[in-house]
């Protein structure tokens, strides 16, 4: 904030403290926010995991299919070593991918924002007080609690989007080295059956 003018009024006491609350108010607010933006890359992230495991589950039932065909056995002795890698690694990678997507989209331990219980007990401590003893002070330190626990969640959050970012990104990147595997293997295959 820049400084004051040097001209102008210091604030009361109880000036002070109506700043400061509303302050906290609009804190509160901006943090609901930001935390809204956060749950729906949260939620966004699970479903690109969910998208994710699915094709790669496709990915190996297409490998599993080639298998059954019974066109893998030429192909192998064909190409050596070389052949056991084009076959495998197109169902490896495809696990791998299925696998870093349902540890991406596993339930996150994060801090409810909300937290009715503790905001229902404060209000209650605040209501139970004589009319008399009720001050700005009071109202200021419940804002400053609910800012406290805003910052948490936050955190919370933040941490658990950026952890479940990298797994999906990780399992993603496995799904594109998969697909280029299976279309290895069956560009192997298309020239085996031509021969």
């Amino acid at each position: 904030c820049p400084p004051l003018a040097a001209d102008s009024k210091k604030l009361t006491e109880d000036q002070r403290i109506e700043a400061l609350i509303s302050i906290a108010q609009t804190a509160c607010e901006s943090a609901a926010k930001h935390y809204d933006d956060y749950y729906k890359s949260f939620v966004g992230l699970d479903a690109k995991a969910q998208s994710t495991a699915t094709v790669s589950g496709i990915v190996l039932a297409a490998v599993v299919a080639f298998m059954n065909a019974g066109r893998l056995s030429p192909l192998l002795s064909t190409y050596g070593k070389c052949g056991y890698f084009l076959v495998l690694s197109p169902a490896i990678g495809a696990l791998l991918a299925v696998v870093m997507s349902l540890v991406a989209s596993k339930v996150m331990d994060i801090t409810v924002p909300f937290a009715a219980d503790d905001q229902i007990k404060e209000a209650e401590d605040l209501a139970s007080l004589p009319p008399g003893e009720l001050s700005r002070g009071h109202l200021l330190g419940y804002q400053h609690a609910r800012l406290g626990h805003w910052k948490q969640a936050l955190s919370d959050i933040d941490s658990g989007v950026r952890k479940k970012a990298r797994l999906v990104l990780w399992a993603q990147m496995l799904l594109v080295l998969t697909l280029l595997f299976l279309w290895t293997l069956f560009i192997a295959l298309v020239r085996q059956a031509a021969h």
